[in-house]
């Protein structure tokens, strides 16, 4: 465990430093920008600069739930910075130098803690920019109508969190369950790389996987309904829904439990896949 925690936590120390995390950050921070400034200019546009009903958490739910076509781009992101590490060096002959300094076990856990927390991390700090980008336009946090002091877009008849006055709690569980999806995703690339000997294949897998599944629960569960919610990716990780109702800490809990075990048995078969192609 100590080899471990070492390992991964110099792989974190190199990371940070890389031009590669830091470019990732900044393209899903864009990302984030594309999905949500076409709507607040609109909103700009038609109604002043003065009452511009758009607001930064609705723009988070946006983003989060996938509500335009830059959704899709995401899970390249999500696999581009660390999903594909074992690819890079197996292909340019580092992996086995790195193994003789190190256990197969030692390599493939370290870099199932290292690769989904990097990602994790670069989706936080996007946050962070996407934030600092909002208030400078003036953006609220959310708004409220000055008459009946109700939010503009109606979410606190929907969230209780917002409804007890905890926007900034919403907002940060928000940011979690981005962080989260971006985590699984990495750790779900890192496991297929130990058998994917094509970089091309192994980027696009995540969101092939990930609309596969979806499109099955649309045709097997009646467009979804019906699909147990441990099966349904969409629910799991774009969504604060538990039993078809709102719960906004039930569901990134879930969803980080859910990540937890999913990184474990993914460690499991990306070692034992590192042994063979080792071997």
């Amino acid at each position: 465990m100590k080899s471990v925690c070492n390992a991964a936590a110099k792989e974190l120390e190199t990371g940070l430093k890389s031009a590669k995390f830091w470019v990732t950050t900044l393209a899903f921070s864009v990302l984030m920008i594309l999905d949500t400034l076409p709507d607040l200019l609109l909103q700009k546009h038609l109604y002043g600069a003065e009452n511009v009903y758009t607001d930064i958490i609705s723009m988070e739910m946006n983003v989060t739930w996938g509500a335009s076509n830059m959704f899709w781009l995401r899970f390249c992101l999500f696999v581009l910075p660390y999903g594909c590490c074992f690819y890079e060096e197996y292909h340019a002959k580092a992996a086995k130098y790195r193994l003789v300094r190190c256990s197969a076990a030692t390599y493939g856990a370290s870099r199932m803690v290292a690769g989904p927390l990097m990602t994790g991390i670069s989706v936080i700090l996007s946050n962070i920019i996407f934030l600092c980008v909002m208030k400078m336009q003036g953006v609220e946090l959310l708004l409220w109508m000055e008459d009946t002091g109700m939010d503009v877009s109606g979410l606190v008849n929907v969230y209780g969190l917002i409804a007890e006055g905890h926007e900034v709690t919403l907002l940060l569980l928000l940011i979690a369950i981005q962080a989260l999806s971006g985590m699984f995703f990495t750790a779900m690339t890192i496991m297929l790389s130990a058998f994917i000997r094509n970089r091309y294949i192994l980027v696009a897998l995540p969101v092939v996987l990930f609309f596969a599944l979806d499109s099955f629960s649309g045709l097997w569960f009646d467009n979804g309904y019906t699909q147990p919610e441990l099966t349904n990716w969409r629910v799991l990780f774009f969504s604060m829904m538990v039993n078809g109702e709102v719960a906004e800490w039930a569901a990134v809990i879930r969803t980080g439990i859910y990540t937890a075990v999913a990184v474990v048995v993914f460690s499991a078969i990306f070692i034992r896949g590192v042994r063979k192609v080792v071997d």
